[in-house]
């Protein structure tokens, strides 16, 4: 007869840093992607997800309706959907992007492109605008 044990390591509430909404979005990502490879390795709740942050966090989670604070996956939710996800538009960040310091041309043309696409623009057609002073000739 063989008794099987599960055992979860203790992680204290401090493994993760405090929330920061003002954050830049990729950042407020990365800070997720921590708190839930924190929270499945140490069986946390949503008690500890009030307790462990700051106080800005503790009054979000005790705003949210009755019915959502019961839900450790639905708060989970709320906070991935106010909180992780961009509020602009495609378009928006298509226009926005940028070359970062290590990416190669080729590895920038591609990011690009996939914007584009995401955003619905026709990046294949070539349209050209006529020089300036070109229609008074």
């Amino acid at each position: 007869m063989s008794l099987g044990m599960a055992f979860r390591p203790f992680i204290a509430y401090d493994a993760v840093e405090s929330f920061d909404t003002s954050l830049l979005l990729d950042k407020r990502r990365a800070w997720w992607d921590k708190f839930r490879y924190t929270v499945s390795s140490g069986g946390w709740w949503e008690q500890e997800f009030r307790l462990s942050h700051n106080p800005g966090m503790k009054a979000w989670v005790q705003q949210l309706p009755e019915s959502v604070r019961r839900s450790w996956r639905q708060i989970l939710d709320r906070f991935y959907t106010e909180f992780c996800r961009s509020t602009e538009s495609p378009v928006e960040r298509y226009l926005r992007l940028k070359e970062e310091s290590r990416e190669t041309p080729r590895t920038f043309l591609g990011r690009l492109n996939a914007a584009a696409t995401k955003a619905n623009v026709d990046y294949h057609s070539a349209s050209r605008t006529p020089p300036l002073g070109a229609a008074d000739m």
